[in-house]
């Protein structure tokens, strides 16, 4: 019986240090979450609500000040955030569309959740 316990509690302690790895590229502890497009927007243009990250100034530096953004709107624990990040400039999205942002690194660009089927 001792054994059995043991071996659950280090199974356990195994599997507790890591969080969810979506599509097997996006990693929950690499800062990535799933959230809904609530606003696509030029890196110019304003948004009518608060953001609790934009990452619109220093793409521009960067040069990218051509490129579309997008506010994904996530929850975060209890409460909801919303991060300003960079759309593909291959994959368009649309308000209402849910996919994967990483929220603590500005230079990456979302990703669909699900990619759209192709005749």
């Amino acid at each position: 019986m001792k054994r059995l316990s043991l071996a659950v509690v280090m199974l356990a302690v195994a599997c507790a240090g890591e969080g969810p790895v979506y599509e097997d590229k996006y990693a929950y502890d690499d800062g990535w979450r799933v959230g809904k497009v609530t606003h696509v927007v030029s890196s110019e243009a304003s948004i009518d609500e608060r953001s609790s990250k934009d990452c619109r100034l220093g793409a521009r530096a960067e040069g990218h000040g051509a490129r579309t953004f997008a506010r994904v709107s996530l929850q975060w624990g209890r409460y909801y955030r919303s991060i300003v990040a960079m759309v593909p400039r291959d994959e368009p999205v649309s308000v209402g569309e849910e996919v994967y942002v990483d929220f603590q690194d500005c230079g990456q660009e979302i990703a669909p959740r699900h990619k759209r089927r192709t005749r």
